[in-house]
């Protein structure tokens, strides 16, 4: 019973289909129930014959509306072939006007009314109308045509189960009707409700980016002063090589700085188009906290803060993982605990293994400060883009406001949680939880041999790079280090220099992915394909400002050895170059 339930009535039916399957199936049961009663009032056979294939025409029809999903085709049959021919043929062979038949007129324009579309409901309402008021009106005059009840209670019956069956079907159809109205009301109502939430997400998410442009304006403006004002001071200083030096050192902390602050942007942009890739990459858990500790501790020490660290304790330090946003997250953590802590304040910073299992070891990365502390009200928004504490006058470096919001993306989507806890005035604590898969101290791949000698004095270079300023400066880098260096302004000057050049004339590509004519990329796979004998091991390393790691690998597989970011760091380029080289 269930399953013709679902078949006839299932909800997500459109809703001319269940009022078909409604009066259908009410016909049905009438029409069984008229059968039943013909039968006992002895009405001639004919009246039963002719119920009979109403029924059969029924049956049909609700098949074909529902196994062979025809509505309009099977409500077009019923009226025609019931409501047209079997019925007026029913009205004179059970009763006339004092039988059920008038009610079974009404149900048949009823479901005209509510089945048929266009003009064609009109043109098949309009022959119904003429129909039964042509069979009212012959009746009247000849009512000699009329096969009577034999008997007075029959008659009775068949009025009473007629009215009936219009009373039910009228009121199955209101009551569907009523209920499907006030169903899509609170649909409305609960989209109303949902675009409400919308609208003021939306609007809280404008005021907090407005509010985020506007920072921006002072944060990046504020090194870019620094550093055309450090200039204008160099220039007036010329013979002054302490002076020099100091505004050298302080460009150089600007431009760091400016670094950081497009950094930011440009992760959270990936974060959220999920274009982030993570490595599976072997490291030591501890040297990567000692590292992130050393690099933040530089910006502490200018404040008297103390970073102190505990990493013992840990039996499995060899891991599995993304290590460069490892890094990322413990450096934003403890950044943040230097920036917002008192001068001569300290932040405690410890790594625990906190549980062990087949392989999978979960480590528990713990930060506490002395500093300011956050309210109640911030901890609630301290992951939401854009969101600072500080929301005063901004007369020291204080970043965009997305560094929590990365931190807390990037954990979510290495399977960790994160944690805070704070009070204002005292403190705060960030816990990080991250399951690792765990190495052996042999899978690490370790470039110490590499890092003790990292000269290319010698070196001939082939540097492919369009931006003139770019390749002034890596020419100067690499000349300063002893390199002799071949400029191609584009990959197809590139591809065309090494081709033409004598087997080992270089011993090394350096090659930009962005350029015209012809992409590094593409240059590359060039190159590997030439038949020429170092074609296929000449190191080519990516020198470019796509950093993030589908860039590297799109670089690895186009044939290239390392891959190097700008802005360039020269001693990361040394090594990387004569990694390849000696390999």
């Amino acid at each position: 019973m269930r399953k013709l339930h679902s078949f006839l009535f299932d909800a997500d039916y459109p809703v001319r289909r269940i009022l078909f399957n409604i009066i259908s199936s009410i016909g049905l049961i009438g029409g069984f129930i008229s059968l039943i009663v013909s039968i006992g009032a002895e009405l001639p056979v004919i009246q039963d014959i002719i119920v009979v294939a109403a029924l059969a025409v029924l049956v049909f029809s609700m098949y074909l509306a529902n196994a062979k999903n025809r509505l309009q085709l099977s409500s077009v049959i019923i009226i025609v072939m019931v409501t047209m021919f079997l019925l007026p043929a029913m009205f004179f062979t059970g009763g006339g006007i004092y039988s059920g038949m008038p009610s079974w007129f009404v149900i048949g324009m009823v479901f005209t009314f509510l089945l048929i579309n266009g003009n064609l409901m009109w043109i098949l309402l309009f022959l119904q109308v003429i129909i039964n008021l042509s069979c009212i009106a012959f009746s009247y005059f000849h009512p000699e045509t009329i096969q009577s009840f034999p008997s007075r209670s029959g008659e009775f019956i068949d009025v009473a189960q007629c009215m009936l069956v219009a009373a039910f079907t009228i009121g199955l159809i209101i009551r569907f009707l009523s209920g499907t109205y006030e169903n899509a009301l609170a649909k409305i109502a609960e989209q109303n409700r949902q675009l409400e939430e919308a609208k003021d997400a939306a609007n809280t998410a404008n005021a907090a980016k407005t509010q985020f442009l506007s920072h921006m304006s002072h944060d990046i403006r504020t090194p870019i002063n620094g550093i055309i004002g450090m200039l204008d001071i160099a220039d007036g200083n010329s013979g002054d090589p302490v002076r020099q030096a100091d505004c050298r050192k302080k460009m150089r902390i600007a431009s760091n700085h400016l670094l950081s602050l497009i950094n930011d942007v440009l992760d959270i942009s990936m974060l959220e188009s999920g274009r982030v890739e993570f490595t599976d990459e072997v490291f030591d858990i501890r040297l990567l906290i000692e590292d992130c500790a050393e690099i933040t501790r530089n910006t502490a020490v200018e404040r008297g803060i103390r970073i102190l660290t505990d990493t013992t304790g840990i039996d499995h330090p060899y891991l599995f993982g993304s290590p460069l946003h490892m890094r990322q997250i413990i450096i934003n953590i403890i950044g943040n605990s230097v920036k917002y802590n008192k001068d001569c304040g300290s932040v405690f910073i410890r790594l625990k293994e906190k549980s062990y299992h087949d392989g999978d070891a979960e480590m528990e990365f713990r930060v506490e400060d002395t500093g300011i502390g956050m309210s109640e009200d911030f901890m609630k928004r301290i992951y939401e883009p854009f969101t600072q504490a500080d929301c005063g006058p901004r007369t020291q470096y204080n970043g965009t406001g997305l560094g929590m919001a990365i931190t807390k993306n990037l954990v979510e989507r290495m399977g960790g949680k994160i944690l805070v806890e704070s009070t204002p005035g005292v403190g705060s604590t960030f816990t990080v939880n991250v399951t690792f898969r765990t190495a052996e101290k042999k899978d690490l791949v370790r470039n110490d041999s590499v890092q003790s000698d990292v000269s290319v004095k010698g070196m001939h270079i082939l540097l492919a790079e369009d931006n003139e300023m770019n390749r002034e400066i890596v020419q100067y880098i690499l000349e300063t280090a002893g390199a002799s260096v071949v400029n191609a302004a584009n990959g197809k000057e590139a591809l065309d220099l090494f081709s033409s050049s004598a087997p080992g004339a270089f011993d090394c590509i350096l090659m930009d992915i962005m350029m015209p004519v012809m992409n590094g990329l593409f240059a590359t796979r060039e190159i590997r394909a030439l038949n020429k004998p170092d074609a296929k091991t000449i190191p080519i390393i990516a020198m470019t400002a796509n950093a993030y790691a589908e860039d590297i690998r799109k670089t690895k597989e186009a044939g290239m050895n390392e891959h190097v970011a700008k802005p360039l760091d020269k001693n990361l380029l040394f090594r990387a170059m004569n990694a390849c080289v000696k390999r």
